[in-house]
């Protein structure tokens, strides 16, 4: 009598490794821009920070607080767009003015020209590579 032999053949072995390494490959493909996306998603987020943080800043200048006291920040220079400047705005080690800066401002947004409540354009850039860029709109106290 035959005794009945149990297990995969090396074809069925092969071609189940085949289908692995080409799933792996696909897999890779997908995770590779995981990073970009990330950085991309984390200097917008900054850059809603920094907004929302300038609305907040200038309701409490335009109610009568004194700029520089309980966390405002005078928004009147001609050229805001500063990471000295917006740096006080911003909570957090490392992300405006500390060193290592994560993200460097740009821009010539003058809120001597326009005036409080006016608003200048700021741009964001992750200074990990210069590749991911942003705007930001910061409401000037004058």
């Amino acid at each position: 009598m035959m005794k009945r032999q149990a297990g995969f053949t090396l074809i069925e072995l092969v071609v189940v490794i085949v289908i692995l390494g080409i799933l792996g490959v696909a897999a890779t493909a997908k995770f590779q821009d995981l990073a970009g996306e990330a950085r991309a998603s984390a200097i917008q987020g900054v850059a809603g920070e920094i907004a929302s943080a300038s609305a907040i800043n200038y309701a409490k200048i335009a109610s009568g607080t004194a700029a520089g006291t309980n966390g405002t920040v005078q928004l009147n220079a001609a050229n805001v767009c500063t990471a000295g400047i917006l740096g006080g705005l911003v909570q957090g080690s490392g992300v405006l003015g500390a060193s290592p800066n994560r993200y460097a401002v740009s821009g010539t947004g003058d809120c001597a020209t326009a005036g409080a409540g006016g608003t200048v354009t700021c741009t964001l850039t992750d200074n990990a590579d210069n590749t991911y860029t942003t705007n930001v709109s910061v409401i000037c106290t004058n």
